[in-house]
């Protein structure tokens, strides 16, 4: 029987963290910081609920955001390409 040792990947670090109750970056490399620290309460607030989703409920709300992103970057583009007809530059 060989005895050895290996590094813990970060699969293991998710798997492990969950089962601890610690982050995973906490797990690899021994920090004490939360998630607190760099994130605001708007993005705590959005991962905390989104955490309490399924897996497909997740998924689907990143498609949404992604959908919605679309939506946005369409809008802008529209009203620019409206305001540089309108006011064209001078040559």
């Amino acid at each position: 029987m060989r005895r050895g040792s290996r590094n813990v990947g970060v699969h293991d670090a998710v798997v492990l963290g969950k089962a601890l109750g610690i982050s995973p970056p906490e797990l690899l490399f021994g920090e004490q910081e939360s998630s607190e620290l760099w994130l605001n309460e708007s993005q705590r607030k959005l991962l905390e609920l989104f955490n309490q989703l399924p897996g497909s409920e997740q998924q689907r709300m990143i498609e949404l955001f992604e959908v919605r992103l679309k939506e946005i970057d369409e809008y802008v583009e529209k009203y620019l390409r409206g305001r540089l007809k309108d006011n064209p530059p001078p040559e």
